[in-house]
């Protein structure tokens, strides 16, 4: 499950995949990344369907900093194996079926969220980890991310392929499929979510067509926690993405 809308995070995945996958120039020493999304994400809450959409993609990018539709990422530690980053991120609120009852009377407000990442690379591998916690007062929550992966070259395509994890306290899990007392109804019991653990894996792959353009894609699957599946508002125990899309560098 994703706390972001799918389309917005495999935005992310498209940048980072060339930046590190093109270190050799192929993509580097550009400040602006344009293109144009295309994904597909399974639903799951109840009464949601599978979504296949597509979505402009527009980010800003020196050697410290990042400006794109996730956020903005200051890269405050920089080595050769070791980065230490400040991020401060949108969360969009969580996208209820419309035209389903059992979601009548549930409203979220899209939140704001700060933290920090925290990277090791070698010539093999890397190990990640990052926290937000919300500074709007939407949910007043927090997330934890670790991830080990590795990136190789096959060919001309750079894959990169990874699996982890993401620890959520209550309050975001509760803003995510929770039902207080006073939203609870007759069809929709109140349900107190706790702490959830969701482990995913991923692979996001890039292909350089020319010096500044790309083809980029990405695919990742979760396993929802026990909690989670449990709640009123929620039909499935996994959700999946699979995203494509071409990029501009200038």
């Amino acid at each position: 499950m994703k706390s972001t809308h799918p389309l917005m995070a495999f935005c992310a995945a498209a940048i980072i995949v060339p930046a590190s996958a093109f270190a050799d120039g192929l993509l580097s020493g550009g400040e602006w990344t344009i293109g144009a999304i295309a994904g597909y994400s399974s639903g799951f809450y109840k009464g949601e369907d599978s979504e296949l959409g597509a979505a402009p993609l527009l980010s800003y990018s020196t050697d410290r900093l990042s400006i794109g539709f996730d956020g903005v990422t200051y890269r405050a530690i920089q080595t050769d194996r070791f980065e230490a980053a400040l991020m401060l991120a949108p969360r969009l609120s969580p996208d209820f079926p419309d035209d389903t009852p059992l979601f009548d009377g549930l409203d979220r407000d899209s939140a704001l969220d700060a933290g920090f990442s925290l990277t090791y690379s070698s010539d093999r591998f890397y190990v990640s980890g990052s926290m937000l916690h919300d500074i709007s007062s939407k949910h007043e929550g927090y997330e934890i991310e670790t991830r080990i992966g590795t990136t190789v070259q096959a060919g001309r395509v750079a894959i990169d392929a990874g699996m982890g994890a993401r620890l959520r306290d209550s309050k975001l899990s509760n803003y995510l499929v929770g039902v207080s007392k006073d939203e609870a109804t007759a069809d929709r019991p109140a349900y107190d979510v706790g702490r959830t653990v969701e482990p995913f894996v991923s692979v996001s792959l890039a292909m350089p067509l020319t010096e500044r353009t790309a083809l980029v894609g990405s695919v990742e699957y979760s396993m929802l926690d026990r909690e989670i599946e449990n709640s009123p508002l929620v039909r499935k125990d996994n959700t999946y993405s699979v995203g494509f899309g071409l990029i501009y560098k200038f």
